[in-house]
């Protein structure tokens, strides 16, 4: 028990030796910085901002809420989450110190500064005086207020004076009991010019949250940095940091993105209707923004279609339709190839093949001289049926005699030849009509006749020419003459006549005359 008390004693001696030779750590929250910073990888997060001098300064939250930690020259950087949490603040050879933050937002962002707490008797009282006036002294990180005595160690402090319109002063301060006071005059910031295109042009322009203008935007502004906001309609909102540097001119050029899908449709058959959400629309690329559509297409003889699609946000959908025909296809073929065709009593086109809905169909055929046709058809959707017909012509026969049998015979039609023959001869196959015949022969007069060819039946035809006979005297002595007639010759007084017609002449005499010597009878 002794000895269990002697361990004790031990160990609170040494732990109250090693407090006491520990140092205190000053912690003050400062005023927020000019600018703000932004933390592009954390937007749903809270930040605290550290300056110290001390280079060993380690974190720890009593909730984890810590995210991600980065130091560089004396500033500390904490991303935390957005939740009430306390933060150890800790350095070899200082007691630990600690920062509540409570009920932290999104974004926000809190400053402090941590700084080893000097004996009195170290700390030298330094007067920084700066022309013009009320301008920010950051000494080590700290904001300091101006016109009154900074308690400083001797060494070395980084400096920092900054004022709105004036250059900004940056550099190490060496501090020593002869060297306590320090002047800067500042030098007047010259303006530059600060352009922000955008593509497309007509963004609405927000710096520091203030409405400026349009894309395209200049104006003249003090070097520095700003908070750049850009927006236009169905693109996404563009913001980032952007620093003015003491160039004459500082461009920022900025590719807005769309924040618009496209739908890219072609439809078959070309001229069928298209509507997206009832608009009617043609055919191509459209852009639309993010949202659910309803796409239908029409055409008469064909099945109608509908389609739902989810465009989401820079997307692009390409779409080709093509709606189921209600017809067949009906290919036809006809002798004589110049036929009339009527299909469902309509006259169609010249044309052998045709797109005729599904169901049947009356054919009507006809032609002049031919006998008409009626058949039905069926056709089939998306099949091709095949129909062919040769109409039978409508002919009959003739069958022609003629006297003298060696006369010569014209057959025509509307005055157009259609064959000659000489003497009798029987004709088939003569197309129905109209026609006329003549029937010539030398000694004779011509004779026509109009006859009408009907279907299947023989039309006779009898031609009968008649010569006319001619008288004149051939010779006369010893009693005897001779008179020749047209046709023949008779001798007068003889026993025997012979008699031969050769017409020569298409005149008719009145009377025949006696013969000389003989007395009419």
């Amino acid at each position: 028990m002794l000895q269990r008390s002697f361990i004790l004693f031990c160990i609170i001696f040494t732990f109250t030796v090693y407090q006491a030779q520990l140092k205190n750590i000053e912690i003050k929250q400062i005023p927020a910085e000019q600018t703000i910073p932004l933390f592009p990888n954390h937007p749903d997060k809270a930040a605290l901002i550290v300056y110290s001098s001390l280079e060993t300064l380690s974190f720890r939250s009593n909730t984890g809420g810590i995210v991600s930690k980065s130091s560089a020259n004396g500033k500390f950087v904490l991303i935390l989450e957005p939740e009430t949490q306390s933060i150890s603040v800790m350095s070899t050879g200082f007691i630990e110190g600690r920062i509540m933050i409570r009920n932290p937002k999104p974004k926000e962002v809190f400053y402090y500064s941590v700084m080893p707490v000097e004996d009195d008797k170290n700390s030298i009282p330094v007067n920084i005086i700066t022309e013009p006036r009320n301008a920010v002294i950051i000494i080590d990180g700290i904001t300091y207020p101006e016109g009154k005595p900074i308690s400083l160690l001797s060494g070395s402090h980084s400096l920092v004076i900054r004022k709105p319109g004036y250059k900004k002063v940056e550099e190490m301060l060496s501090v020593s009991r002869e060297s306590n006071l320090f002047r800067f005059e500042l030098k007047v910031q010259e303006r530059s010019i600060f352009r922000v295109i955008s593509d497309p042009a007509g963004a609405r322009v927000f710096i520091d949250n203030i409405p400026m203008g349009i894309t395209p935007y200049e104006e003249y502004r003090l070097p520095g940095k700003h908070l750049l906001r850009l927006m236009l309609p169905n693109f996404e909102n563009y913001e980032d940091s952007v620093t003015i540097g003491e160039d004459p001119e500082t461009l920022i050029n900025v590719p807005l993105s769309s924040s618009l899908g496209s739908i890219s449709i072609s439809v078959n058959p070309p001229g069928a209707l298209l509507t997206i959400n009832n608009e009617e629309i043609t055919p191509g690329s459209h852009s639309k923004p993010e949202g659910t559509y309803i796409i239908s297409i029409s055409e008469v003889g064909y099945e109608p279609k509908t389609d739902t699609l989810y465009l989401k946000k820079g997307e692009k959908v390409s779409k080709d339709y093509r709606l189921n025909s209600l017809y067949g296809r009906l290919l036809v073929s006809v002798v004589p190839e110049d036929a009339t065709i009527k299909i469902d009593g309509r006259i169609s086109n010249r044309t052998n093949e045709y797109s005729l809905l599904e169901g049947s169909h009356e054919i009507n055929l006809s032609r002049e001289g031919y006998e008409p046709s009626t058949d039905f058809v069926q056709v089939i959707r998306g099949a091709t049926e095949r129909y062919s017909k040769s109409l039978r012509r409508l002919t009959g026969s003739l069958l022609v005699s003629v006297n003298p049998s060696g006369a010569e015979i014209e057959l025509k039609k509307e005055r157009e030849l259609i064959d000659t023959w000489k003497g009798l001869r029987q004709l088939s196959d003569i197309p129905v009509g109209e026609y006329q015949i003549t029937a010539r022969y030398d000694g004779a007069e011509a004779v026509t006749k109009d006859l009408i060819i009907e279907d299947n039946k023989e039309t006779v035809v009898n031609l009968l020419l008649e010569t006319v006979p001619l008288l004149t005297e051939s010779s006369e002595g010893g009693g005897f003459g001779w008179y020749i007639y047209a046709g023949g010759a008779v001798l007068i007084g003889a026993v025997v006549a012979v008699l031969t017609m050769t017409s020569t002449s298409e005149e008719t005499p009145a009377a025949l005359p006696n013969p000389p010597g003989r007395p009419e009878l």
